[in-house]
């Protein structure tokens, strides 16, 4: 069943490259080509790419030259003196037949255009190196373990020339007709990332990184594979990438939050959840407010479930003080824009009364810089927002409630109305405990 499986890629892949012509990168040398003439292989070797393609440019038009009978006749040549010529020619057109993309067993004509290919493409002429690639397969059976090294080095090409979507299928093809070589998974699977083929790009991907086993020197691809797993709701084997991850790179306080994340918000292993946000905090850098607070207000939604309330309260402070710093960058930036915008006014104002080249070019720097004010603003507010301000202030307040301070929780009832956080409930639960302060209890 695989074997169809492949066979099918392969064809299909192959499709893809004979209506393009196709591409090479050289991986092995051009001396150990069969049939590979000296003469041009020794130019190749020393770098001389430009002089390696003239050689066999030469010997491929000697040799096409004689050979008429895939060459078209020129035009101007054709002419109807008899009438019996003109229906000749009309019948040869009539009777015409398609051949079929693959022509005719010659070695020294498929090594030829393969060096050609190879030599164009390292000049930089990935349209022509692609045209050769393509003649080059129509004169040889492609070998099943051998010549996807043609179809990878193809793929070499449509990756320069941009083609994502070519450069994916002649890597498929390579991997169809030689599954064993596991490289062609790995660069399957980079490539197929970013695209729909989630499962696909896992499936390579994984299979590379079972076959390295513990000599991967690419720890980043348990990322990706994490990711991919991820965005189709994997979560389980998400964590395990993660965690396989970690064990190379234990120091990296980002994925030591995604997956303390991933484990409070998904898995539910509070465990994990709790001692991966830990190291988070221990190793995410000062400034990167937006993880540090999270991290913070996760383990205090944990520690507020299990109704450690003062060890809550005190974990929602610390996320609060991150919170604060965001505001207190926003309105910051606010008073820039405010300052930017009264300069701006005033350098308007001068343009219309006197016109002024230099003039002009710093109203046009003080436009820019006040676009990229407001654009960091914007992201900052949306970090902001995102950080759950109101909600922690109420959970801060519930604590307090719990641990029996009733003027610190109505503190943080007023914050969640300054907030516009639930303000009808938090007036409601300021009334309440307001009767028990002045009751006595």
């Amino acid at each position: 069943m695989d074997g169809k499986i492949r066979t099918k890629a392969f064809a299909g892949s192959m499709a893809v490259v004979s209506a393009v012509s196709a591409v090479f990168l050289f991986i092995a040398p051009l001396a150990v080509t069969r049939a590979a003439p000296p003469d041009y292989a020794g130019l190749y070797s020393r770098g001389d790419y430009a002089g390696a393609y003239e050689v066999i440019r030469k010997r491929l038009l000697a040799i096409y030259d004689e050979r008429v009978d895939n060459r078209r006749i020129p035009a101007d040549f054709i002419t109807a003196k008899r009438l019996e010529e003109r229906i000749n020619i009309n019948d040869l057109y009539r009777n015409r037949t398609a051949e079929g993309f693959f022509i005719e067993n010659n070695i020294e004509l498929h090594n030829l255009h393969l060096g050609a290919a190879r030599c164009l493409f390292r000049l930089g002429r990935l349209d022509d190196s692609l045209n050769h690639y393509g003649q080059c397969l129509r004169f040889k059976e492609p070998e099943p373990g051998k010549d996807d090294v043609i179809l990878s080095e193809i793929a070499d090409v449509f990756r320069g020339r941009g083609d994502a979507g070519a450069y994916a299928r002649a890597l498929e093809a390579a991997y169809a007709l030689n599954p064993e070589n596991r490289e062609h998974s790995r660069r399957l699977g980079i490539a197929l990332y970013r695209t729909a083929d989630r499962k696909k790009a896992i499936f390579h991907l994984e299979r590379y990184v079972r076959w390295k086993g513990e000599g991967l020197e690419e720890p980043g691809l348990y990322l990706l594979i994490a990711n991919l797993n991820e965005d189709i709701g994997n979560y389980l084997e998400t964590a395990r990438f993660y965690r396989e991850y970690l064990a190379a790179k234990p120091d990296d306080g980002h994925i030591h939050f995604a997956l303390g994340h991933l484990a409070f918000k998904r898995t539910g292993d509070w465990g994990l959840a709790r001692a991966s946000l830990s190291r988070a905090l221990e190793l995410l850098p000062e400034g990167d407010i937006f993880r540090r607070s999270k991290a913070y207000e996760y383990s205090a939604d944990m520690a507020m479930k299990d109704l450690e309330f003062e060890k809550a309260a005190d974990l929602y402070g610390r996320t609060i003080v991150y919170q604060d710093r965001i505001k207190k960058r926003l309105e910051e930036k606010d008073r820039e824009i405010e300052k930017l915008a009264s300069d701006i006014r005033g350098v308007k104002s001068s343009l219309f009364k006197k016109p002024d080249f230099d003039t002009y070019n710093r109203y046009e720097f003080l436009m820019e810089e006040e676009s990229r004010l407001r654009t960091e603003r914007k992201e900052g507010l949306y970090s902001y927002s995102k950080l759950n301000a109101g909600r922690v202030r109420w959970n801060m307040a519930e604590c307090y409630e719990r641990l029996g301070k009733p003027q610190e929780a109505m503190r943080y009832y007023r914050e969640c109305i300054a907030f516009d956080y639930d303000p009808s409930g938090a007036r409601d639960r300021m009334v309440k405990i307001q009767l028990k302060i002045s009751r006595g209890y």
